[in-house]
């Protein structure tokens, strides 16, 4: 019987060591694993040169660390047991709060939340000249600038997280961003939806549990607030009320539970709501430009701007938006006469679509942990506002570059 249980023991260790092994040899290679939603390592192919022979070693191992087999099954089990026994979470850009809240904290939103993110008094006056010059701009163009942040599920429901993150909340961005703006700018089109959603959440649920976007409730009463803003300029602009919702209950598997690849995690109980009766398309217009977005979204086919619309109500609007605004396009399709979308190309590229398109107002509305990126400088719009300005006035702006130091430091 000993014997039996030592042979036993012996072919568990040899399954477990040859089987990944012959199956990467005989199971073709995957491009993308499911289990880290992640491009995995493609073979190497070393070439006739010393440092390509140096390298292929590192890059060999990491092409099997993606590639031996069960690979994909052995990640499915840890991060199950790691969620369920240990309740962490198995990834570091996910934590896992009280009552199954699951929060994103990755791409600096943690950080963020606490506070620890320094920004020098420089950078709050760029991002003061950026907003001031493309609302001017705009103004000169007859078009309003409408700037608006949406906070991250952390900002909202802080009681949901750990007590050892909940304790150490700092100052956001958004907040200190908005502070300034108070003291040294006339911005009248800045919006942060903070206090507008921690009241709304009085009432209901605005965030999904398990995922990193407010459901269509919370959608909803940041439209609202969006559209209470642009009233002081819009006095005929109509807001939809919530009666006209059609409300429903849903299943949702948030995007977290995608990324932890966590099918243990039950669907949340939420909210659909569709605006009855609706005026505006069921399909979306693509409107052709010639220009593509940088980065990643490159190859999106879908990355052109859009339009829908509710023919005969007032306004023309250009919404330039990431994910979060998804949300708001059910109810600005309902509001605007004309409305356009961007979900990949920034103001700065758009200035051709403006021309063309004159539309009443520029919403640009994002998630928090993108407002630096958001507050871009863009050198060809602040040349136009630097000449027209010297036109008029002595005042000049000084401009130090900074590759060559004090000695380029010069007039403009």
């Amino acid at each position: 019987m000993k014997r039996f249980s030592h042979f036993c023991m012996a072919g568990i260790f040899l399954t477990f060591m040859y089987v990944p092994l012959i199956l990467s040899v005989v199971v073709a290679d995957k491009e993308v694993s499911m289990a880290e939603k992640r491009k995995l390592a493609k073979l190497p192919r070393p070439e006739a040169t010393v440092e390509s022979l140096v390298r292929f070693p590192d890059l060999y191992e990491t092409y099997y660390n993606d590639h031996f087999g069960l690979r994909e099954q052995l990640v499915v089990l840890y991060n199950f047991l790691y969620f369920n026994v240990l309740r962490k979470s198995p990834l570091p850009s996910v934590t896992v709060g009280r009552d199954g809240w699951l929060f994103y904290n990755a791409e600096g939103v943690l950080p963020d939340f606490l506070g620890l993110q320094e920004y020098s008094l420089e950078q709050f006056e760029t991002w003061r000249r950026v907003l001031e010059d493309r609302k001017e701009w705009l103004g000169d163009l007859g078009i309003r600038y409408l700037f608006v942040v949406a906070p991250s599920k952390m900002m909202i429901y802080p009681e949901q997280l750990p007590e050892r993150v909940r304790k150490k909340a700092g100052s956001p961005l958004v907040e200190r961003l908005g502070e300034y703006l108070r003291r040294h700018s006339a911005m009248d089109g800045f919006l942060d939806l903070r206090d507008d959603l921690l009241a709304a959440k009085n009432r209901r649920q605005v965030y999904y549990r398990t995922d990193t976007h407010w459901n269509p409730d919370g959608a909803f009463d940041a439209y609202t607030a969006i559209m209470n803003s642009l009233k002081q300029w819009f006095p005929e602009v109509k807001i939809l009320a919530e009666s006209s919702l059609d409300r429903t209950t849903v299943s949702h598997r948030g995007d977290i539970c995608i990324t932890l690849n966590l099918t243990s995690i039950a669907p949340e109980k939420t909210v659909a709501a569709v605006v009855t009766p609706s005026c505006c398309s069921e399909s979306y217009e693509k409107i052709p430009m010639d220009i593509r977005p940088a980065g990643k979204e490159a190859g999106n086919p879908d990355y052109l701007p859009v339009r829908n619309g509710c023919p005969g109500a007032p306004l023309k609007a250009l919404v330039i938006h990431d994910s979060f605004g998804l949300f708001l396009r059910p109810y600005f399709n309902e509001t605007f006469g004309q409305v356009i979308y961007s979900n990949y190309i920034d103001l700065k590229d758009l200035k051709e679509l403006l021309f063309r398109e004159k539309p009443d107002v520029v919403i640009d509305v994002r998630v928090a942990r993108h407002l630096p990126g958001m507050l871009e400088e863009d050198p060809e719009l602040e040349r136009f506002i630097l000449e027209k300005h010297a036109a008029n006035s002595r005042d000049v702006r000084l401009v130090l570059d900074k590759e060559n130091g004090l000695s380029s430091l010069g007039l403009t």
